[in-house]
């Protein structure tokens, strides 16, 4: 088992540091990037939902699971798609009866009959735009080197936020309680945890990190988990703003998934599983990491999916242990699977989507989706969500 690398000893070894009080990058919106906005934005009728929160992967844990959302119960077909006007789509979130996302040429909110209510133009293009976390009337985004809060209703800016030391790109970002997380990037200097207060951008700490080509950071009873290309996994108690632990993973690929006693992160020899305090819990060398910069394992209760090692197949395993529950052929490498209260949503790298059994992975049904450069799925108000082709689809 591998000796697991305390704060003291990964500060002392890698130089890193922690900057609490920190000067805040907020910019206001007349003095900085802050774009334009068009459209009427969404009724009181239109946005009202029991839903309060969602993100990339549904939660600030990056679960996967939508514990209150259903996908369709039969073979889905499109219902409608957007105009190829988006670029580039990230993959959309889901808020209720509302659809949001970022794309090369901006932000947009839709209502999930495909009708869009507004649109903002941050003045830039983004040529890998990342996914939007939506948090009750509160949209945040990140493009480039900067943070956007935008009022979901609206579209309008409430804030923008950029690091005061260059970065070339940042995560997408998570959100819990009260603070905006997202990892800032450059070539040439320490990837940097920022930690940022919701109601304004004002930064409330911020820690440097190891490595590489960072996933989007995971929340977790008071633990954010960033993993590094090259770097590991690291866990950063955000109560005392400084890296509790470290771990060596490589290749580590995506972000990983968290609970209240445990993270998992997914490699290309095996997933593993580690408690909140850094021991190990179990190492699960049959499977792999999906292979997308956003997906990491998916938590679904006393189970954990994975890919299997052979590009074409989903493995289930037990939280707890790693035992192998249950393992399904798949036609491509697994991408983007979704758990809802009534089933898995899988779409592969052939382009088929398929809705599987939890229990025991058989097909409930399956479709081939004739679509270029799917960028993720999303599973909300009983429909299949996807970002393709400059556009933005909705199956049912």
């Amino acid at each position: 088992m591998p000796s697991r690398r305390t704060r003291r000893s990964v500060l002392a070894a890698a130089g890193l540091t922690t900057l609490a009080g920190c000067t805040s990058f907020l910019r206001d919106d007349n003095q900085s990037r802050g774009g334009t906005v068009t459209g009427d934005g969404f009724s009181n009728s239109e946005f009202g939902s029991d839903a309060t929160a969602r993100m990339v992967r549904y939660d600030a844990a990056n679960t996967g699971t939508a514990a209150v959302s259903s996908g369709p119960s039969a073979s889905p077909t499109e219902q409608w798609a957007t105009e190829r006007t988006l670029g580039s789509p990230a993959r959309p979130t889901v808020l209720g009866e509302t659809v949001f996302t970022n794309a090369v040429n901006g932000l947009s909110g839709f209502t999930a009959d495909g009708e869009r209510r507004w649109a903002y133009d941050p003045r830039e293009s983004e040529l890998n735009p990342a996914p939007v976390t939506v948090v009750r009337d509160r949209l945040y985004a990140t493009r480039s080197s900067a943070v956007f809060a935008l009022d979901a209703r609206t579209g309008e800016a409430r804030w923008v936020a950029e690091p005061p030391v260059e970065t070339n790109r940042l995560t997408a970002p998570g959100v819990a309680d009260d603070t905006v997380y997202v990892v800032g990037q450059h070539p040439e200097r320490p990837q940097t945890l920022w930690a940022l207060a919701t109601d304004d951008g004002s930064v409330r700490w911020r820690v440097a990190l190891g490595g590489e080509d960072a996933g989007p950071p995971v929340v977790a009873d008071g633990r954010a988990y960033c993993v590094m290309t090259g770097g590991g996994l690291y866990a950063i108690a955000t109560n005392e703003e400084a890296v509790a632990w470290q771990e060596s993973l490589d290749p580590a690929v995506g972000p990983p998934a968290a609970t209240a006693d445990g993270v998992f992160a997914g490699t290309r020899t095996g997933v593993v599983c580690y408690d909140a305090d850094g021991t190990e819990r179990w190492r699960a060398p049959d499977t792999t990491a999906f292979d997308s910069p956003h997906d990491g394992p998916v938590l679904d209760g006393a189970t954990v999916y994975a890919a299997g090692p052979d590009g074409a197949s989903l493995v289930a395993l037990a939280t707890d242990t790693g035992e192998e529950r249950w393992r399904a052929s798949l036609s491509g490498d697994p991408r983007s699977p979704v758990c809802t209260t009534d089933g898995l949503y899988v779409q592969d790298s052939t382009g088929r989507l398929a809705a599987r059994s939890r229990a025991d992975g058989s097909v409930d049904w399956s479709t081939r989706v004739a679509l270029r450069s799917m960028t993720g799925l999303t599973v909300g108000d009983g429909g299949l969500f996807v970002g393709a082709d400059e556009r933005l689809l909705r199956y049912d």
